[in-house]
């Protein structure tokens, strides 16, 4: 009796050890299957991954991101791709596009969507329906380009979207991402993160037209700050703040009013202030500028109110027969006023052959 109860605790115990390696090697099995199946959508990944760079490479010095055509594909661009999915290549707009990968399988699609490639903005799954890898070999992975192919920072990427999520401003849904759409924007502005405006370095005229600080316009602005400050950024622009006005240093004119804004006058190496306001061409050196910057010969027999600046008033003191006053006047010695100030000036009343000087401030026609 006690040998078979030996031989019972025995088998007893050989059966728990035999369930136990059982146990084991049915774990190890397990692991080694997944083990091996991770390996092989890992695999599958890279080789995506792979096709996407060789597109890339091909895309940037193709003439499918500068010509009309809107989608491509690998054999079009003549690019032998390696893994079983299926690539079609489109543009979003100017600035975007987006390689889609298709059929793709739930394992290959979650390592696809944790990627973080220097040369993608993004990857998403099925972005058009439920943005995240589906239980099924049929997942579609969008991978998403600017056209310089450089990654960006979050906050700066396109929001994702759908019809509980619609874009806002001048985007539109597309590719399940909030993308720019220039065309919805008034006049030649452009689209930036939803908010229509002019591109960069450029400013805004009061329609909203946009235009480059180096066309020769005389232009009413829009006058928000921001675009007053584009103005003033403009290195040959000048601006009255008064009237709203922009004005290119080459403009035909010859004077243009800055009043208030008389500073950026400066900006013009072929101008100069007149009266402190106005900004005019320098005359020729054989003609003066009055106090609005208009030029005039040494010949027009009348009296001028004149730009005060001591180039200009050596100007009209190099005139034969022009009299000068300190307060700012000039007359030709022939102008019919009987008597024409000199004050400060009266050696010029010898110029004239009709003109006496009185008191050492008139000079007075001889009666």
């Amino acid at each position: 009796m006690n040998y078979l109860k030996h031989f019972r605790n025995q088998m007893g115990r050989s059966m728990t050890e035999m369930l136990g390696v059982l146990a084991l090697v049915g774990i190890l099995s397990i692991t080694a299957l997944f083990g091996y199946s991770y390996a092989i959508a890992k695999s599958q990944a890279n080789t995506i991954l792979n096709d996407i760079k060789l597109m890339i490479v091909i895309l940037d010095v193709s003439d499918f991101l500068k010509g009309s055509q809107q989608t491509t594909t690998p054999a079009d661009l003549s690019v032998d791709t390696s893994s079983n999915a299926g690539y079609l290549i489109k543009k979003q707009n100017a600035k975007n596009l987006v390689i889609i990968a298709s059929p793709v399988t739930k394992r290959t699609c979650n390592i696809l969507v944790n990627e973080r490639a220097a040369y993608l903005e993004d990857i998403i799954a099925n972005p058009l329906t439920t943005h995240q890898c589906e239980d099924t070999d049929l997942n579609d992975v969008y991978f998403y380009l600017n056209q310089e192919f450089i990654s960006i920072e979050d906050d700066d990427k396109p929001r994702e979207c759908d019809d509980m999520a619609p874009c806002t401003g001048c985007q539109t849904c597309l590719d399940g991402r909030c993308i720019d759409v220039d065309e919805v924007c008034p006049g030649n502005q452009v689209c930036d993160k939803g908010v229509c405006g002019c591109p960069e370095g450029q400013y805004q005229d009061s329609t909203g037209s946009c235009h480059t600080c180096n066309e020769v316009i005389s232009i009413a602005i829009d006058k928000s700050d921001a675009n007053v400050q584009k103005v003033l950024n403009c290195p040959q622009m000048a601006y009255s703040k008064r009237m709203g006005m922009a004005y290119h240093c080459n403009v035909s004119a010859q004077t243009i009013a800055l009043w208030d804004s008389a500073n950026t006058c400066s900006k013009c190496n072929n101008r100069s202030l007149a009266s402190e306001v106005n900004c005019s061409l320098e005359c020729p050196a054989n003609k003066f500028r009055d106090n609005s910057g208009n030029c005039h010969s040494c010949d027009e027999v009348a009296t001028f109110a004149i730009d005060t600046s001591e180039a200009n008033k050596q100007k009209i003191l190099n005139c034969p027969k022009m009299l000068l006053s300190r307060t700012g006047l000039a007359s030709h010695c022939d102008v019919a006023t009987q008597t024409v100030p000199v004050w400060a000036y009266p050696e010029t009343c010898a110029k004239c052959d009709k003109r006496v000087l009185i008191n050492e401030v008139s000079c007075s026609l001889i009666e």
